[in-house]
């Protein structure tokens, strides 16, 4: 038997607070239900005793027993981490999985393999590192206790979990794959074809969102599975969701020699509102009819727990929706034995495993609610669903928050939201899209756009007024705006992170101008390794940045690593009134930087903040003549 898979079955049990099924277990490892009490009946007569508990609910693990079982069958060393913030992440995903805030040295040390003192040490760094997060760890003898508030926990396991989501958990090369007998980039260009001609605003995620959901039902009609009927409605022919529906169910039925039934048509109406924020606002009736009270009741349930278990909220809008919709059909498919398979499903499991670890405690609930097997293919689509809704609040962190203003009249509010989308959807996230002034106080945003002549709310830091007619004239207006809120933001972030980022003892004057470019660095990756900010041989990493592409821009030069390794976030500075050549460039102020990845997007927004500041030659020219830290220190603040 697979010695890692028996870890891995070990190791999910210990992350349990409840007794689980060999059909989890199951579906968790992709085995069958036999060969799971296979693993576990072997696993116990291996260790002579049963640690493995078995009763009519489940299995469960004695834990101090489990425990010894993996020192004893530690992953190989080369599966062992390596580095400094390799064995980071281990310590935090344990914290954070085992719900814990306890963790003994020796243990820790017998699983990493590396020396209790060396466990400490990363203790020590890890308190630099994560600092920014709100998190402290102590040492108290030979245990190590995290310190966290909630808000800092759910940082944490954002940070964690999201660090084995470096890019998109799946793209259209997987549904390709996924889908071989379906011709996916017609259905995409299909979809992309009735958006357009009818103005009409999906996400990035939404697309492909759609686009799957649109390739599992072609796949069931094409095998003759049609939904049964569910709770009547009749849309309003004249919405832009319904006009979207009718042009793509008839092309793609000429298409693929399909007929879309008046259920199928609904589904995929409801599915077009789900993946478009602005139809979820305006009415949820249909939702509510077509999913039912008690699934909606379920999963709000569902997602409460998940909140509790994993530190990850995902009851917003743009999900809650959507993802009823699909275990809406999900449970439907199970019931009538269609589930879908999915060949993304081990590239999923390996590559993203604590979101493949949420999807089979969704599933989990999901079949012990209502009496269905889910099988490893249909789990795949459930983690698609949370990858994708972390990617999205990801990427939605650096978006503008805006609110439209609007009165319900005919359909202009629905037009101007989708040609907003349409236009800014990249920079933009639209929180509200209300008829009422007074309906603003509901919501927290940066940007106001409004047809209606009102006084500038105090929440919105910019109001643009634009006619009914359109917006296509005031693009130019929402553009600066969006720019001026960014550029306000990055000087605000510059200002409240400035003691974070910044130290006296990382601050130098080159005043006789004899150092050179090198020598800067050299002498700034130096002092930062002795501060105990960068590890071993940064001035090889910022050598290696700057032979790839200078660093300088006119005045200033911001040397960096390529890679985020630093044990702490800091910034050595420089000053050299005289200037240095750098580059092809003369530069009078030199920021080294050592970027930690818990702050590389806050850090792109400094880093943007800096170069924007020290452009203008007056700010710069009041910069070099300062003689100490705390003058530099003043400077800077009366800037911003």
């Amino acid at each position: 038997m697979d010695p890692k898979k028996q870890r891995a079955l070990v190791e999910y049990l210990m992350r349990q607070d409840r007794p689980v099924t060999a059909k989890e277990l199951a579906d968790f490892l992709n085995f069958s239900v036999r060969t799971v009490k296979s693993y576990i009946s072997d696993i116990n007569r291996c260790e002579k005793k049963s640690f493995v508990l078995s009763s009519h609910r489940g299995y469960e693990v004695n834990a101090a027993e489990a425990e010894q079982y993996l020192r004893r069958h530690r992953n190989q060393p080369t599966d062992i981490p390596q580095s400094y913030e390799d064995r980071a992440a281990y310590i935090n995903r344990k914290f954070l999985t085992y719900h814990t805030d306890r963790l003994e040295l020796y243990n820790l040390a017998d699983e990493l393999r590396y020396s209790v003192e060396t466990i400490r040490g990363d203790f020590q760094k890890m308190n630099r590192s994560f600092s920014g997060l709100g998190i402290a760890y102590e040492l108290h003898g030979d245990y190590a206790v995290l310190r966290a508030d909630e808000q800092s926990l759910r940082k944490l396991a954002r940070y964690t979990l999201l660090g084995e989501v470096p890019g998109q958990i799946v793209g259209y090369g997987d549904i390709r794959k996924a889908f071989s007998d379906v011709n996916v980039d017609a259905v995409k260009l299909l979809l992309e074809q009735a958006l357009r001609e009818h103005d009409f605003y999906v996400n990035d995620f939404g697309m492909l969102n759609l686009v799957m959901h649109l390739c599992i039902i072609i796949r069931r009609l094409k095998s003759n599975n049609v939904l049964m009927k569910g709770a009547p409605f009749a849309p309003d022919t004249g919405e832009m969701e319904c006009q979207v529906t009718t042009q793509l169910c008839d092309q793609m039925s000429a298409l693929f020699q399909i007929e879309f039934t008046t259920e199928e048509r609904q589904n995929i109406y409801l599915l077009l509102k789900a993946n478009a924020n602005l139809s979820l606002r305006r009415d949820k009736q249909d939702f509510c009819r077509f999913i039912g009270p008690e699934l909606l009741e379920f999963i709000t349930g569902l997602l409460r727990r998940m909140d509790a278990k994993y530190y990850i909220n995902l009851n917003s809008e743009s999900f809650f929706f959507p993802f009823c919709m699909h275990v809406k059909n999900l449970i439907f498919r199970a019931r009538h034995h269609q589930s879908t398979a999915n060949p993304m499903s081990d590239v999923i499991r390996y590559s993203h495993p604590f979101i493949f670890d949420m999807a089979v405690f969704a599933a989990s609930q999901i079949s012990e609610e209502y009496g269905i097997q889910i099988e490893t293919g249909e789990i795949s689509y459930l983690a698609l669903h949370i990858g994708g809704e972390m990617e999205r609040q990801t990427s939605n962190q650096e978006k503008i928050r805006t609110a439209l203003l609007c009165p319900a009249y005919l359909d202009f509010a629905a037009k101007m939201y989708n040609q907003l989308l349409i236009h800014f959807g990249e920079e933009i996230e639209l929180v509200a899209c209300v008829n009422a002034p007074e309906q603003l106080n509901r919501y927290r945003f940066d940007l106001l756009i409004t047809t209606v002549d009102i006084s500038k709310p105090e929440q919105a830091a910019y109001m643009v007024r634009i006619p009914f007619l359109g917006i296509q004239k005031y693009r130019g207006e929402i553009t600066d705006a969006v720019s001026s809120i960014r550029e306000r933001r990055r000087l605000r972030i510059l200002k409240e992170e400035f003691d974070r980022f910044f130290s006296p003892e990382l601050f130098f004057v080159n005043r006789d101008g004899r150092l050179t470019a090198k020598d800067i660095m050299r002498r700034a990756a130096e002092e930062m390794e002795t501060a105990g900010v960068a590890q071993e041989g940064f001035y090889d990493r910022l050598l290696e940045r700057e032979l790839a592409a200078s660093t300088a821009f006119p005045n200033i030069a911001i040397p960096h690593s390529m890679h985020l390794d630093a044990i702490k976030t800091s910034v050595c500075v420089m000053l050299c009134p005289k200037g240095v050549a750098w580059g092809g460039q003369t530069v009078r102020l030199v920021l080294t930087v050592a970027i930690h990845r818990t702050d590389a997007q806050l850090f792109g927004e400094l880093y943007q903040a800096l170069i924007g500041l020290f452009d203008n030659e007056k700010n710069l020219r009041q910069i070099v003549t300062k003689e100490s830290f705390q003058e530099f220190r003043e400077q800077l603040e009366r800037m911003i």
